[in-house]
């Protein structure tokens, strides 16, 4: 016991037996429970005051911000935020949702737009099937 009260300190004001390396404020002679260490809770309370500012101003621009103004709720379906029903020719992404208008791939994720994608051929016979397959249902040949 004798040998492990040379590594630590005890306090005079609580009496506890404290590390010196962390716990204990070797100005005050004293335990950091029963004298902080100002500098210390001076610079964490500074942070804590940043961190809980820009949580407040994040929250104050959320609530400005309009995040459904784009439903139409006497639809059956929710566009994807940010995105419109374009006008004229085109249609939704069958990926994310986002509006085509006359684009060949979507704006947003890059997915061809369903005229944009070549239909799948048999590269042994040519026969063009309705629906994408790896394999050709007449031959067994490798689509292409």
């Amino acid at each position: 016991m004798q040998e492990g009260k040379e590594h630590f300190h005890q306090c005079a004001g609580c009496g506890r037996w404290v590390c010196p390396e962390v716990c204990w404020n070797q100005a005050a002679g004293q335990c950091k429970d029963c004298a902080p260490d100002s500098q210390q809770e001076l610079a964490s309370a500074h942070a804590q005051a940043k961190a809980d500012a820009a949580r407040q101003q994040l929250m104050d621009k959320a609530q400005q911000t309009d995040f459904v103004s784009d439903i139409d709720m006497k639809k059956g379906s929710v566009l994807a935020a940010g995105t419109s029903k374009p006008s004229g020719k085109g249609g939704f992404c069958s990926n994310c949702g986002s509006g085509l208008g006359g684009a060949k791939f979507c704006p947003e994720c890059g997915t061809p737009a369903p005229a944009a994608q070549a239909k799948p051929r048999c590269g042994t016979c040519g026969f063009e099937p309705e629906k994408p397959v790896k394999f050709c249902p007449e031959c067994g040949g490798k689509m292409v």
